[in-house]
């Protein structure tokens, strides 16, 4: 099982940090990856004959106003030759896309990690992460994206470390908020995915009579193209969507860095987070509530030993946490990119980016009491860092 126990980011010395005019900010480096392998040769041709196997695609509909959550989402497994011949409209009889038009419907294979799925091992070298720094290990942990116009991820924050992305294929926008803006973004860890902090805004189609504060954000607005990379700084907030570009689909490759000096610490107040909602929501009557889980921490939350399994996470990370020592040892060689290469992208006015959202209708009121209101105050990160602070007194 999956947990707070063992996931990880990549971690590597925090000094590849200091190599970047800013960690305080996003950062944009515009065509530096353009001869990697996979900006070179990825197309739906090369990818159809280097992933053998099935990989998992989450499915969305086109157009509509109603929040798509990953975890109540419909999900369909196929081969990329599947997804290439719906995105061409010349699905086989057999097609698992085949009831779905490509004209209604996004689908988008993510969070694919790709050492740790079969199909995608073979491509790993293709992403020669190891290049742009010394600091970058050379078989990096990368995660695999691949959708079609309209795919994307609900508004979040990751917890742990920082990101770094790569585009391959097609466009996609990022729209991003910075830590200070949090106030601003409704924040919930509901539905409960591990080191994910959700907005509860839909930024495909915001609802500023019930989320007000939105107003007061100050978002920045990357659109990157094949051979751009992404630093998003810690805590920064994303929404992503890949767009109209110049064909219909859109692949990227991510990579998660670990920074063990605040990292530790995140990992217990995830493992309290995770105590506090499964033990709430097994002292619930209707067991329905499980399905606002992801996949991972559903299959935790159903195991018989998931109040042992998250103790014991809670009781090596506090330790971690408390012992965490980081020694750095610069590498031999200089970072390749000097800080020219990378630009600061400048920040927007909301309605500016949503002109049109102003004028939608107020959605129906929530039950002002609800399970689901319960989860989300007791989880709620504030909550969870003044718990976290009563293990020190």
């Amino acid at each position: 099982l999956n947990g707070p126990y063992l996931t990880r980011c990549m971690a590597v010395s925090e000094d590849f940090l200091k190599h970047l005019p800013s960690t305080e900010c996003p950062l944009i480096a515009r065509g530096i990856g353009k001869l990697w392998p996979a900006v070179r040769n990825w197309n739906l041709n090369y990818l159809t004959k280097n992933i053998n196997g099935n990989i998992q695609f989450r499915m969305g509909r086109k157009g509509i106003s109603v929040f798509q959550r990953e975890c109540d989402a419909l999900y369909i497994s196929a081969t990329v030759d599947d997804f290439a011949q719906w995105v061409n409209n010349s699905c086989q009889p057999n097609n698992p896309f085949i009831d779905y038009s490509c004209s209604e419907w996004w689908a988008y294979a993510s969070y694919l990690h790709m050492p740790a799925c079969p199909p995608l091992k073979s491509l790993i070298e293709d992403v020669p992460w190891s290049t742009l720094s010394p600091y970058f290990p050379k078989n990096s942990d990368s995660t695999f994206w691949l959708g079609t116009s309209g795919s994307h991820t609900a508004c979040h924050y990751d917890t742990y470390g920082v990101n770094f992305v790569l585009q391959v294929l097609g466009q996609k926008r990022w729209i991003l908020f910075p830590p200070s803006d949090t106030q601003f973004m409704y924040p919930t860890r509901i539905p409960l995915e591990e080191s994910t902090v959700f907005s509860e805004v839909n930024f495909q189609q915001v609802d500023f009579i019930n989320f007000p504060l939105v107003l007061n954000t100050s978002p920045t607005v990357v659109v990157l193209q094949p051979g751009d990379v992404l630093f998003v700084p810690r805590h920064w907030w994303h929404f992503v969507e890949s767009i109209e570009g110049d064909g219909s689909v859109t692949c990227a490759v991510n990579l998660w860095l670990d920074q063990p000096s605040l990292d530790n610490e995140e990992r217990c107040k995830e493992s309290l987070t995770q105590l506090v909602c499964l033990s709430l929501m097994h002292s619930c009557k209707d067991k329905g509530i499980f399905q606002s889980l992801h996949v991972p921490e559903r299959e935790l939350a159903l195991s018989s030993n998931w109040f042992e399994t998250l103790k014991n996470a809670f009781r090596v990370n506090l330790h971690s946490s408390m012992s965490t020592v980081y020694n750095s040892e610069p590498p031999a060689k200089t970072f390749k990119h000097d800080s020219m290469d990378w630009a600061v992208p400048p920040t927007c006015d909301i309605i500016e980016i949503l002109p049109e959202l102003q004028k939608l209708n107020a959605l129906p009121a929530a039950d002002p009491f609800s399970i689901e209101k319960l989860l989300r105050a007791f989880t709620d990160p504030e909550v969870i860092d003044l718990v976290f602070s009563k293990f020190f007194k």
